[in-house]
Protein backbone atom coordinates (compact mmCIF):
# COMPACT_ATOMS: atom_id res chain seq x y z
CA UNK A 1 0.00 0.00 0.00
CA UNK A 2 2.39 2.98 -0.19
CA UNK A 3 2.99 6.61 -0.01
CA UNK A 4 -0.98 7.12 -0.31
CA UNK A 5 -2.36 5.56 2.57
CA UNK A 6 -2.73 7.88 5.19
CA UNK A 7 -3.48 7.44 9.51
CA UNK A 8 -6.70 8.19 10.57
CA UNK A 9 -6.68 10.41 13.55
CA UNK A 10 -8.99 9.48 16.31
CA UNK A 11 -8.31 11.72 18.88
CA UNK A 12 -5.77 14.46 20.34
CA UNK A 13 -6.01 16.22 23.16
CA UNK A 14 -4.12 18.60 25.79
CA UNK A 15 -4.24 17.44 29.31
CA UNK A 16 -3.93 20.05 32.14
CA UNK A 17 -2.10 19.55 35.16
CA UNK A 18 -2.06 22.45 37.39
CA UNK A 19 -5.18 21.85 39.29
CA UNK A 20 -5.59 18.33 39.34
CA UNK A 21 -4.21 16.37 42.30
CA UNK A 22 -1.24 13.58 41.36
CA UNK A 23 -3.16 10.41 41.57
CA UNK A 24 -5.68 12.12 38.98
CA UNK A 25 -2.95 13.81 36.79
CA UNK A 26 -2.91 12.93 33.14
CA UNK A 27 0.03 12.66 30.14
CA UNK A 28 0.62 16.04 29.20
CA UNK A 29 -0.52 15.01 25.95
CA UNK A 30 -2.33 12.50 23.90
CA UNK A 31 -2.56 12.01 20.57
CA UNK A 32 -3.96 8.41 19.30
CA UNK A 33 -4.26 6.83 15.35
CA UNK A 34 -5.91 3.94 14.23
CA UNK A 35 -4.52 2.32 10.72
CA UNK A 36 -6.52 1.20 7.78
CA UNK A 37 -7.72 -2.75 7.76
CA UNK A 38 -7.55 -5.07 10.24
CA UNK A 39 -4.72 -6.54 12.34
CA UNK A 40 -2.94 -5.98 15.77
CA UNK A 41 0.72 -4.35 16.51
CA UNK A 42 2.55 -6.31 19.29
CA UNK A 43 5.71 -4.67 18.55
CA UNK A 44 7.03 -1.10 18.01
CA UNK A 45 10.65 0.92 17.45
CA UNK A 46 11.76 4.42 16.53
CA UNK A 47 13.45 4.95 12.98
CA UNK A 48 16.27 6.93 11.90
CA UNK A 49 13.81 9.29 10.20
CA UNK A 50 12.12 9.97 13.57
CA UNK A 51 9.30 7.86 12.45
CA UNK A 52 8.33 4.34 14.08
CA UNK A 53 8.12 0.73 12.59
CA UNK A 54 5.30 -1.19 14.36
CA UNK A 55 4.84 -5.20 13.79
CA UNK A 56 2.20 -7.45 14.19
CA UNK A 57 0.09 -9.77 12.45
CA UNK A 58 -3.15 -9.21 9.65
CA UNK A 59 -5.32 -12.50 9.35
CA UNK A 60 -2.71 -15.03 9.26
CA UNK A 61 0.48 -13.13 8.24
CA UNK A 62 2.82 -10.83 9.38
CA UNK A 63 2.26 -7.22 9.06
CA UNK A 64 4.75 -4.55 8.92
CA UNK A 65 4.29 -0.52 8.72
CA UNK A 66 6.51 2.44 8.64
CA UNK A 67 5.24 5.60 9.75
CA UNK A 68 7.49 8.94 9.10
CA UNK A 69 7.90 11.58 11.56
CA UNK A 70 4.41 13.46 10.78
CA UNK A 71 2.32 10.10 11.42
CA UNK A 72 2.48 9.42 7.76
CA UNK A 73 2.47 5.65 6.24
CA UNK A 74 5.46 5.26 4.28
CA UNK A 75 5.56 1.28 4.19
CA UNK A 76 2.48 -1.10 4.95
CA UNK A 77 3.11 -4.52 4.06
CA UNK A 78 2.23 -8.13 4.81
CA UNK A 79 4.53 -11.21 4.42
CA UNK A 80 2.32 -13.62 2.33
CA UNK A 81 3.21 -17.62 3.04
CA UNK A 82 4.84 -17.02 6.69
CA UNK A 83 2.68 -17.94 10.00
CA UNK A 84 5.38 -16.26 11.91
CA UNK A 85 3.71 -13.51 14.09
CA UNK A 86 5.89 -11.20 14.58
CA UNK A 87 6.11 -10.74 18.89
CA UNK A 88 8.99 -8.04 19.32
CA UNK A 89 11.13 -5.24 17.91
CA UNK A 90 14.61 -4.20 18.01
CA UNK A 91 16.16 -1.26 16.32
CA UNK A 92 20.22 -1.31 15.46
CA UNK A 93 21.78 1.68 14.83
CA UNK A 94 20.18 2.35 11.61
CA UNK A 95 18.20 -0.58 11.08
CA UNK A 96 14.59 -2.91 12.46
CA UNK A 97 15.36 -6.37 13.70
CA UNK A 98 11.41 -8.22 13.46
CA UNK A 99 11.13 -11.09 16.51
CA UNK A 100 8.79 -13.53 15.84
CA UNK A 101 7.10 -17.17 16.97
CA UNK A 102 5.02 -19.34 15.48
CA UNK A 103 1.50 -18.73 15.04
CA UNK A 104 -1.00 -20.28 17.79
CA UNK A 105 -1.65 -23.03 17.23
CA UNK A 106 1.20 -23.50 14.85
CA UNK A 107 1.11 -23.95 11.08
CA UNK A 108 3.52 -25.16 8.65
CA UNK A 109 6.60 -23.30 10.09
CA UNK A 110 8.43 -23.31 13.13
CA UNK A 111 11.19 -21.82 14.71
CA UNK A 112 12.32 -18.12 15.92
CA UNK A 113 12.25 -15.91 12.69
CA UNK A 114 14.32 -12.60 12.02
CA UNK A 115 13.69 -10.34 9.83
CA UNK A 116 16.91 -7.61 9.73
CA UNK A 117 15.20 -4.28 7.74
CA UNK A 118 17.34 -1.05 6.69
CA UNK A 119 16.09 2.31 6.12
CA UNK A 120 17.25 3.18 2.87
CA UNK A 121 17.80 6.85 1.18
CA UNK A 122 14.97 7.28 -0.14
CA UNK A 123 13.06 7.03 3.04
CA UNK A 124 11.73 3.16 3.10
CA UNK A 125 12.35 0.28 5.21
CA UNK A 126 14.19 -2.69 2.98
CA UNK A 127 14.59 -6.11 4.02
CA UNK A 128 18.64 -6.94 4.48
CA UNK A 129 18.22 -10.77 5.34
CA UNK A 130 15.90 -12.98 7.36
CA UNK A 131 17.02 -16.02 9.51
CA UNK A 132 14.72 -18.71 11.26
CA UNK A 133 16.48 -20.58 13.98
CA UNK A 134 15.25 -23.48 15.03
CA UNK A 135 15.45 -26.33 17.92
CA UNK A 136 12.61 -28.26 17.83
CA UNK A 137 9.28 -28.12 15.97
CA UNK A 138 7.97 -25.78 18.87
CA UNK A 139 10.33 -23.03 19.22
CA UNK A 140 9.29 -19.23 18.90
CA UNK A 141 10.86 -15.90 19.62
CA UNK A 142 9.61 -13.46 22.14
CA UNK A 143 11.80 -10.99 22.88
CA UNK A 144 14.68 -9.03 21.69
CA UNK A 145 17.06 -6.65 22.63
CA UNK A 146 19.93 -4.63 20.03
CA UNK A 147 23.19 -4.12 20.30
CA UNK A 148 26.06 -1.33 19.68
CA UNK A 149 27.38 -3.72 16.85
CA UNK A 150 24.73 -3.64 14.92
CA UNK A 151 23.72 -7.67 16.17
CA UNK A 152 21.09 -8.11 18.85
CA UNK A 153 20.06 -10.85 21.29
CA UNK A 154 16.44 -12.69 21.01
CA UNK A 155 15.32 -14.66 23.27
CA UNK A 156 12.04 -17.11 23.10
CA UNK A 157 11.55 -20.86 24.13
CA UNK A 158 12.47 -24.06 22.81
CA UNK A 159 10.34 -27.70 23.13
CA UNK A 160 6.89 -26.25 23.48
CA UNK A 161 4.46 -25.72 26.92
CA UNK A 162 7.19 -28.42 28.31
CA UNK A 163 10.24 -26.73 27.69
CA UNK A 164 13.33 -24.36 28.20
CA UNK A 165 13.86 -21.03 27.21
CA UNK A 166 16.27 -20.08 24.26
CA UNK A 167 18.51 -17.03 24.34
CA UNK A 168 20.98 -16.61 20.66
CA UNK A 169 22.83 -13.88 20.13
CA UNK A 170 22.92 -12.71 16.39
CA UNK A 171 25.59 -10.85 14.66
CA UNK A 172 24.57 -7.69 12.41
CA UNK A 173 24.71 -10.40 9.06
CA UNK A 174 22.36 -12.64 11.04
CA UNK A 175 24.82 -15.26 12.03
CA UNK A 176 24.63 -16.96 15.40
CA UNK A 177 27.37 -15.78 17.83
CA UNK A 178 26.45 -17.86 20.37
CA UNK A 179 22.80 -19.58 21.70
CA UNK A 180 22.09 -20.80 25.12
CA UNK A 181 19.51 -22.82 26.75
CA UNK A 182 18.23 -22.93 30.39
CA UNK A 183 16.43 -25.58 31.36
CA UNK A 184 13.89 -26.15 33.72
CA UNK A 185 14.70 -27.88 36.86
CA UNK A 186 11.80 -30.09 36.93
CA UNK A 187 11.29 -32.95 34.01
CA UNK A 188 7.70 -32.23 33.51
CA UNK A 189 8.71 -28.27 34.06
CA UNK A 190 8.89 -25.21 31.96
CA UNK A 191 11.01 -22.26 31.17
CA UNK A 192 10.22 -19.87 29.10
CA UNK A 193 12.24 -16.54 28.25
CA UNK A 194 9.82 -13.76 27.61
CA UNK A 195 11.96 -10.23 27.20
CA UNK A 196 15.17 -9.03 27.17
CA UNK A 197 17.34 -5.44 28.29
CA UNK A 198 21.00 -4.34 27.98
CA UNK A 199 22.18 -3.27 31.68
CA UNK A 200 24.16 -0.14 32.00
CA UNK A 201 27.56 -1.96 31.76
CA UNK A 202 26.42 -3.68 28.52
CA UNK A 203 25.20 -7.16 30.09
CA UNK A 204 22.13 -8.57 28.55
CA UNK A 205 19.59 -9.00 30.96
CA UNK A 206 16.88 -12.13 30.50
CA UNK A 207 13.28 -12.53 31.98
CA UNK A 208 12.05 -15.61 32.38
CA UNK A 209 9.01 -17.40 33.65
CA UNK A 210 9.71 -21.11 35.13
CA UNK A 211 7.34 -23.38 36.69
CA UNK A 212 7.38 -26.74 37.77
CA UNK A 213 4.46 -27.99 35.76
CA UNK A 214 1.85 -26.46 33.65
CA UNK A 215 -0.70 -26.61 35.86
CA UNK A 216 1.63 -25.79 38.55
CA UNK A 217 2.42 -21.79 40.14
CA UNK A 218 5.84 -20.34 38.87
CA UNK A 219 7.87 -17.02 38.77
CA UNK A 220 9.99 -14.96 37.49
CA UNK A 221 13.52 -16.03 36.96
CA UNK A 222 16.06 -12.31 35.32
CA UNK A 223 19.64 -13.98 34.10
CA UNK A 224 22.35 -12.05 33.29
CA UNK A 225 24.78 -12.70 30.39
CA UNK A 226 27.82 -11.00 28.96
CA UNK A 227 28.33 -10.36 25.62
CA UNK A 228 30.15 -13.71 25.03
CA UNK A 229 26.99 -15.65 26.33
CA UNK A 230 28.58 -16.36 29.58
CA UNK A 231 25.97 -16.71 32.31
CA UNK A 232 27.03 -16.05 35.60
CA UNK A 233 23.94 -14.33 37.79
CA UNK A 234 20.32 -15.51 38.27
CA UNK A 235 17.73 -13.41 40.56
CA UNK A 236 14.35 -14.87 41.45
CA UNK A 237 11.24 -12.92 42.66
CA UNK A 238 9.95 -15.02 44.85
CA UNK A 239 6.22 -13.45 45.76
CA UNK A 240 3.36 -15.69 47.19
CA UNK A 241 1.44 -15.32 43.32
CA UNK A 242 2.16 -17.11 40.32
CA UNK A 243 3.84 -13.96 38.18
CA UNK A 244 4.65 -13.85 34.60
CA UNK A 245 6.81 -11.63 33.12
CA UNK A 246 6.15 -10.03 29.91
CA UNK A 247 8.26 -6.96 29.81
CA UNK A 248 11.69 -5.75 31.22
CA UNK A 249 13.67 -2.47 31.45
CA UNK A 250 16.72 -1.36 32.88
CA UNK A 251 17.66 1.82 34.60
CA UNK A 252 20.99 3.75 35.07
CA UNK A 253 21.60 2.50 38.49
CA UNK A 254 21.24 -1.07 37.41
CA UNK A 255 17.87 -1.73 38.97
CA UNK A 256 15.37 -3.22 37.12
CA UNK A 257 11.50 -2.86 36.36
CA UNK A 258 9.78 -6.14 35.04
CA UNK A 259 6.01 -5.77 34.03
CA UNK A 260 3.59 -8.64 33.00
CA UNK A 261 0.77 -10.77 35.21
CA UNK A 262 -0.03 -12.64 38.09
CA UNK A 263 -2.61 -15.55 38.96
CA UNK A 264 -3.44 -15.96 42.72
CA UNK A 265 -2.15 -18.97 44.16
CA UNK A 266 -4.78 -20.25 47.15
CA UNK A 267 -3.22 -23.93 49.03
CA UNK A 268 -0.97 -24.54 46.11
CA UNK A 269 -3.26 -24.12 43.28
CA UNK A 270 -3.74 -21.55 41.15
CA UNK A 271 -6.53 -18.99 40.12
CA UNK A 272 -8.02 -18.27 36.62
CA UNK A 273 -7.84 -14.11 37.01
CA UNK A 274 -4.75 -12.62 35.66
CA UNK A 275 -3.84 -9.57 37.32
CA UNK A 276 -1.62 -6.68 35.68
CA UNK A 277 1.81 -6.31 37.55
CA UNK A 278 5.05 -4.51 38.14
CA UNK A 279 7.57 -4.94 40.18
CA UNK A 280 10.60 -2.14 40.81
CA UNK A 281 14.32 -3.78 41.42
CA UNK A 282 17.42 -2.37 42.86
CA UNK A 283 21.08 -3.37 41.56
CA UNK A 284 21.39 -6.53 43.72
CA UNK A 285 17.86 -7.93 42.69
CA UNK A 286 15.50 -7.04 46.20
CA UNK A 287 12.48 -6.00 45.37
CA UNK A 288 12.06 -2.30 46.37
CA UNK A 289 8.10 -1.71 45.55
CA UNK A 290 5.45 -3.86 43.35
CA UNK A 291 1.98 -2.80 42.04
CA UNK A 292 -1.13 -4.79 41.26
CA UNK A 293 -4.35 -3.28 39.61
CA UNK A 294 -6.89 -5.28 41.08
CA UNK A 295 -11.00 -5.25 40.29
CA UNK A 296 -10.82 -6.77 37.15
CA UNK A 297 -8.84 -9.41 35.06
CA UNK A 298 -6.23 -7.75 32.38
CA UNK A 299 -2.21 -7.59 31.77
CA UNK A 300 0.78 -5.48 31.52
CA UNK A 301 2.51 -6.20 28.42
CA UNK A 302 5.07 -3.14 28.01
CA UNK A 303 7.55 -1.78 30.63
CA UNK A 304 9.42 2.02 30.56
CA UNK A 305 12.41 2.55 32.26
CA UNK A 306 12.55 6.53 33.36
CA UNK A 307 14.75 8.57 34.29
CA UNK A 308 13.15 9.93 37.51
CA UNK A 309 13.30 5.96 38.71
CA UNK A 310 9.72 5.62 37.64
CA UNK A 311 8.07 3.73 34.97
CA UNK A 312 5.95 3.88 32.31
CA UNK A 313 3.81 0.70 31.76
CA UNK A 314 0.95 -0.66 28.90
CA UNK A 315 -1.37 -3.31 28.61
CA UNK A 316 -4.80 -3.98 29.47
CA UNK A 317 -7.57 -4.00 32.19
CA UNK A 318 -11.13 -5.12 32.17
CA UNK A 319 -11.33 -4.69 28.20
CA UNK A 320 -10.10 -1.71 28.26
CA UNK A 321 -6.41 -0.65 27.12
CA UNK A 322 -4.34 0.66 29.97
CA UNK A 323 -1.36 3.37 30.08
CA UNK A 324 -0.15 4.29 33.46
CA UNK A 325 2.96 6.06 34.79
CA UNK A 326 4.21 4.89 38.35
CA UNK A 327 6.64 7.37 39.86
CA UNK A 328 10.14 6.54 41.92
CA UNK A 329 7.84 4.87 44.94
CA UNK A 330 5.31 3.14 42.97
CA UNK A 331 2.41 5.69 43.31
CA UNK A 332 0.30 6.14 40.16
CA UNK A 333 1.20 9.62 38.95
CA UNK A 334 -1.23 8.73 36.36
CA UNK A 335 -3.92 6.31 35.05
CA UNK A 336 -5.62 6.45 31.83
CA UNK A 337 -8.01 3.45 30.14
CA UNK A 338 -8.40 3.70 26.39
CA UNK A 339 -11.42 2.22 25.57
CA UNK A 340 -13.12 -1.23 25.43
CA UNK A 341 -12.06 -3.74 22.82
CA UNK A 342 -8.55 -2.34 23.03
CA UNK A 343 -5.08 -3.73 24.21
CA UNK A 344 -1.47 -1.84 24.16
CA UNK A 345 1.07 -4.40 23.99
CA UNK A 346 4.70 -2.64 23.22
CA UNK A 347 6.12 0.99 24.41
CA UNK A 348 9.04 2.65 23.72
CA UNK A 349 10.34 5.84 24.82
CA UNK A 350 11.11 8.54 22.11
CA UNK A 351 14.04 11.24 21.93
CA UNK A 352 11.78 13.81 21.98
CA UNK A 353 10.51 12.91 25.68
CA UNK A 354 6.90 11.57 24.65
CA UNK A 355 6.63 7.65 24.54
CA UNK A 356 4.57 5.66 21.79
CA UNK A 357 2.23 2.42 22.30
CA UNK A 358 0.68 0.15 19.84
CA UNK A 359 -1.59 -2.79 20.14
CA UNK A 360 -5.01 -2.77 18.86
CA UNK A 361 -8.23 -1.21 18.44
CA UNK A 362 -11.29 -2.47 17.45
CA UNK A 363 -9.45 -5.02 15.82
CA UNK A 364 -7.29 -2.50 13.57
CA UNK A 365 -3.67 -1.60 14.35
CA UNK A 366 -3.63 1.39 16.57
CA UNK A 367 -0.42 3.64 18.02
CA UNK A 368 -1.25 5.64 20.83
CA UNK A 369 1.35 8.76 21.61
CA UNK A 370 2.26 10.36 24.94
CA UNK A 371 4.03 13.31 26.66
CA UNK A 372 4.20 11.41 29.71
Amino acid sequence: MGDGMRLYAVTAAVMMLAAMPAAAQGPRALTEWVLPGTGQAEGVGATMDGGLTLAGRAGGAPRVVHLNADGKVVDDWTMPGSDSWPRAIATPPGAVAIVAGPSDPPGHEHGIAVWRLQLGADGHLKQDWMRRFRRTSLDGGTGAVALDDGGLVVVGWTGGPQGGAWILRLDVDGESAWRRLALPTETEGLFHARAAALSPTGDVLVAAYGAPGPTEPGGVWVMRFDLQGKDYDQKVIDEAEDEHPEALAAYGDGGLAVAGWTLPVTEGIKGDKETPWVVRLNGRGDILWDHHWGGAKGRLNAVAALADGGVLVAGELGGEALLARLDITGAVVWERRLGKRASLRALTLLADGTAAAVGDKQGRMWVVKVGY
